[in-house]
C-alpha cells in the first residue's frame, strides 16, 4: 500500500475490520469512549481517505496503533462489559462502563437490601425499573433518585445499605403515598429518614413506629408490621 497505493473496496474492506472493537468498547468512561471515538475517526478516514500511497498507508497505520490501545484496554477487562445486568426486577445499566470487578459488591449489597424488602412485604411494589451507573452522572453520591423515578449510582462511591433504603424511600414517598400518607409525616425528610432506620433495624420513637404502621403498612400488609413493631 505504501509503494503503490490500493483500491476503495479495499480500503472499505479494512475499515470494517474495525467494527468489532468499536462496538465492543462501551460505555462512557473516559479512556473507553476516547479510543472509540478515535476508532470510528479512524474507520472514516479509512474508508473515505486517498487510495494514495502516502495517505492510505498513513490512515491504516493511525487505526493500527489505536488497536494496540484497544489491546491494552482489553488487559484491563474494558473490552466488550455488558451492556446491563439484571437483579431480579431491577436492571443495572452500565452506562459508564464500570468492570464486574467493580460491581461486585454494590451487587450483592443491592440484592441484600432487595431480600430485605421481600421480607417485609415491599417487593412488589417497590422494586422495579432501571438504575442507571454512570460516576459523572451520580455527581459525587452514590445513589440517587431522579424526577424519572430512575436511579442513578456510582459503586465505586460506596456500598451503604443505609443509601439504598434512602433510595428506595424517596420512591415509597414519591410514587406510592397517597396524600393522606404524606399529611401523616412532617415532611419528605422525616418520613424517608425513619423508613431507612427501622429497614436497618434501628430504634424508634413511638410516633415514628406508628406512622410507619399506617403509611408503609398499608402498602406492605401484614409482613411490615413484624418490622416496626
Amino acid at each position: 500500500m505504501s509503494v503503490v497505493g490500493t483500491s476503495r473496496p479495499m480500503l472499505r474492506k479494512m475499515a470494517k475490520y474495525l467494527q468489532p472493537s468499536i462496538d465492543g468498547l462501551r460505555g462512557e468512561r473516559p479512556e473507553i469512549k476516547k479510543i472509540r471515538d478515535d476508532l470510528k475517526r479512524a474507520q472514516h478516514n479509512i474508508e473515505t481517505g486517498p487510495t494514495t500511497p502516502l495517505r492510505s498507508s498513513r490512515n491504516v497505520w493511525v487505526a493500527r496503533d489505536l488497536m494496540d490501545a484497544v489491546i491494552r484496554l482489553s488487559d484491563k477487562g474494558l473490552l466488550g462489559l455488558p451492556e446491563e445486568h439484571e437483579e431480579g426486577r431491577i436492571t443495572l445499566e452500565n452506562a459508564w462502563g464500570y468492570t464486574g470487578d467493580e460491581l461486585r459488591v454494590f451487587r450483592r449489597t443491592l440484592r441484600q437490601v432487595l431480600a430485605d424488602f421481600s421480607d417485609v412485604g415491599l417487593y412488589r411494589d417497590l422494586v422495579y425499573g432501571t438504575i442507571r451507573l454512570h460516576q459523572d452522572e451520580a455527581a459525587g453520591e452514590f445513589l440517587t433518585r431522579n424526577r424519572q423515578d430512575i436511579f442513578i449510582a456510582d459503586p465505586l462511591r460506596g456500598h451503604s445499605k443505609l443509601d439504598i433504603f434512602l433510595a428506595f424511600g424517596d420512591r415509597l414517598w414519591g410514587t406510592l403515598f397517597k396524600l393522606s400518607d404524606r399529611q401523616t409525616w412532617s415532611d419528605r425528610q422525616a418520613f424517608v429518614s425513619a423508613f431507612a432506620r427501622a429497614m436497618r433495624g434501628e430504634p424508634l420513637r413511638s410516633d415514628e413506629r406508628a406512622r410507619l404502621q399506617v403509611t408503609v403498612g398499608r402498602i406492605a400488609g401484614a409482613d411490615w408490621g413484624n418490622l416496626a413493631a
